[in-house]
């Protein structure tokens, strides 16, 4: 129909420069089939639009299905519970003081209204544990008390505190410029304190999330979801639209070419090329998470030496803080009796020892998580090492900031892979093995039709074998839902089309 419509054009464009134009009536004449012309290609160009128009409409009018938003929802529900049922995490790290913390600490990183909402959310981690903090607990030196003070008085949800705030900042900043790390180790010293209402009250939450199986639900959702989307033909569409995919992969021969380098069989079945994608990608993501798994072997082949480490800091801390508070106790007494001038001198003499709690406090948090790596044995997996690199943000951070990775993206990889719902590698390798991976996956799936090679499973080939099998599974479900390349093509192109005219 193409080309008989173009051989019309052809044909009028010759008619057109066969008419003479010589004088007016021929002129007018000329013009009278022009304008002729001109009226039947706007009605055949509306139509068309029309059509075009009609069709996308038709293409764009699957939904996503209902259960797959349902599921998405409710796996963003269930995933903070997660940290609160990993055993190696302590009320410290399920609460999120841990990074709120942190954060607080390193707040030269931040701006100041983020450091006040940190606060904010700290006190409200107390408050869910049933511990309503007071400014009476704020004491852990002179400033941490003023600071405080001042900010549980002032309504921060009206941001226009922030300018007077500022002010109030920069003037004590100068008296105290590690005002910031007083509040953090007041937080962590009054975490201590209150460390067995913690316990109790997330002891309580953990054994209603174990009992309602809430890690099989989640990862019985994630295979939910994985098979929705696979099967979903509004996601793969839109895919295509979105750019993720490049219908020219996807062509017969194209598709035909990579089933002939990877398998002998003419139709390998579809549930066996799905289990080579995900055993797969939990061996890419093994790979690339092989700094942190030498990093906690090698502590862990050092374990002798952080037997009981965590208590005798634990004890050198409660030792400090005494004498802190003592000295805090003479700060009082010099206000009440308006002793200035000796107040500077012993805030000074107080903010010596904060420095050296705050490496105190850093190293204690070091040696717990030293201690948990050397209470692993030589049963111990691969996965287990990795549930026990997420109950620890400060390890975590320290290791990533040295590698020069992002800390957000590590965090997301590891927990994605630790509650996997396919694993088979990682919770079959123990910390002492020196197994041939790669040879493992080859000969279990060459076994049954493959041609994998040592080579297709290096580092820097392994995302080409992980994509090529993941064009041979998408090729063949727009077999199974009716996409041809035509219909993305013709979508794409309506797209384009349609933005052009609006």
């Amino acid at each position: 129909m193409k080309e008989e419509y173009i051989k019309n054009i052809e044909t009028h464009k010759e008619v057109l420069n066969a008419l003479p134009k010589n004088n007016e009536k021929n002129l007018k004449t000329y013009k009278t089939k022009v304008s002729e012309l001109k009226e039947t290609y706007e009605k055949d160009l509306t139509e068309i639009i029309e059509e075009i128009s009609k069709r996308n409409k038709q293409y764009l009018s699957i939904k996503p299905y209902e259960q797959s938003i349902q599921i998405t929802e409710q796996l963003k529900q269930i995933k903070p519970n997660l940290i609160i049922i990993n055993d190696n995490n302590s009320p410290y790290e399920k609460s999120n003081l841990d990074i709120i913390l942190y954060k607080l600490c390193h707040y030269y990183t931040i701006e100041l209204e983020e450091v006040n909402d940190n606060i904010m959310k700290a006190i409200a981690i107390f408050k869910q544990a049933n511990i309503n903090l007071e400014i009476s607990d704020f004491t852990y030196s002179y400033y941490s008390y003023i600071y405080m003070n001042k900010l549980l008085s002032t309504d921060i949800s009206n941001k226009s505190y922030l300018e007077e705030f500022k002010t109030f900042f920069e003037n004590i900043y100068w008296k105290c410029p590690n005002i910031i790390y007083h509040i953090a180790l007041n937080f962590k010293y009054l975490y201590y304190q209150y460390q067995k209402k913690f316990t109790e009250y997330y002891d309580k939450i953990k054994h209603n999330l174990i009992e309602n199986k809430t890690k099989e639900i989640y990862q019985n959702l994630l295979k939910n979801s994985e098979e929705l989307i696979e099967n979903s033909k509004y996601n793969i569409i839109n895919n295509f639209i979105n750019n993720k995919y490049n219908i020219t992969d996807y062509t017969s021969d194209k598709v035909n070419k990579i089933k002939e380098n990877l398998y002998d069989n003419e139709e390998m079945p579809l549930t066996d090329i799905i289990n080579l994608s995900h055993i797969l990608y939990e061996y890419k993501v093994y790979l690339s998470l092989n700094y942190l798994i030498i990093d906690i072997k090698n502590i862990y082949n050092e374990k002798d030496k952080y037997k009981d480490i965590y208590l005798k800091t634990k004890k050198e801390i409660i030792k400090k803080e005494k004498s802190l508070f003592k000295e805090n106790k003479k700060i009082q007494k010099l206000i009440s009796k308006n002793k200035i001038k000796k107040l500077n001198y012993y805030n000074n003499l107080i903010n010596s020892q904060i420095i050296e709690l705050t490496k105190l406090y850093e190293e204690l948090e070091k040696n717990y998580f030293k201690e948990k790596v050397s209470k692993l044995n030589e049963s111990s997996t691969i996965l287990d090492i990795l549930e026990l690199s997420l109950s620890n943000y400060n390890y975590l951070i320290e290791l990533t900031k040295e590698k020069d990775m992002v800390i957000e993206e590590e965090l997301l990889k590891i927990s994605n892979i630790t509650y996997y719902p396919y694993i088979n590698l990682i919770n079959n390798i123990w910390i002492k093995d020196e197994k041939d991976i790669p040879l493992i996956i080859i000969d279990k799936y060459n076994l049954i039709g493959f041609k994998l090679t040592k080579e297709m499973l290096e580092e820097d080939n392994i995302n080409t074998l992980i994509n090529n099998i993941n064009i041979i599974i998408l090729a063949e479900l727009m077999k199974k839902n009716n996409i041809t390349e035509n219909q993305i093509k013709f979508i794409k192109e309506s797209n384009s089309i349609l933005k052009s005219i609006k």
